[in-house]
């Protein structure tokens, strides 16, 4: 079950880094801030390097580009996601099938009932991900539910 409780893991770090990147994309760029506008700021931060005649300092219509090449490859996120939470799922109800003889193969110290949470929690999030992505608009709220693994979350609000 380690190869499982680390392939919920990176599951449940992109799913989280996917959800931060939509509402980065799906907020408004020209966005003002507390005292500047995103621009602006750009600007103050890279200015300590307009000296440098090499190489040349990059620009704000270069950064977005950059920034929305990034968000635009974030869409593939999920679908890694799902298969790692499908992964997960696999090798845990592998190694409850194993029963008694998974502690020395897997190098675990999980007894049956935390294997079949874990299980619980990798088809839940691999579902709630299918969910997700029949919905076009993302759930306003996203939270982390640690009622069925105490160290691994169900991710709702995907």
């Amino acid at each position: 079950s380690l190869r499982g409780a680390r392939c919920l893991c990176r599951a449940t770090h992109l799913v989280c880094a996917a959800r931060a990147a939509r509402d980065a994309a799906t907020s408004d760029g020209g966005q003002t801030y507390v005292y500047a506008s995103r621009r602006t700021r750009f600007a103050k931060r890279f200015s300590a390097f307009a000296c440098f005649a090499e190489p040349a300092p990059i620009q704000y219509e270069a950064y977005e580009s950059i920034s929305l090449k990034q968000r635009a490859a974030c869409d593939d996120i999920p679908t890694a996601a799902a298969k790692f939470f499908g992964d997960a799922a696999q090798l845990v109800d592998h190694a409850i099938k194993l029963g008694k003889t998974a502690e020395p193969v897997l190098y675990s110290t999980a007894d049956a009932d935390d294997l079949v949470a874990l299980k619980r929690v990798a088809v839940s999030n691999r579902v709630g991900l299918a969910r997700a992505d029949a919905d076009a608009d993302p759930p306003p709220k996203f939270a982390l539910d640690l009622a069925a693994h105490e160290d691994f979350p169900v991710v709702k609000g995907l």
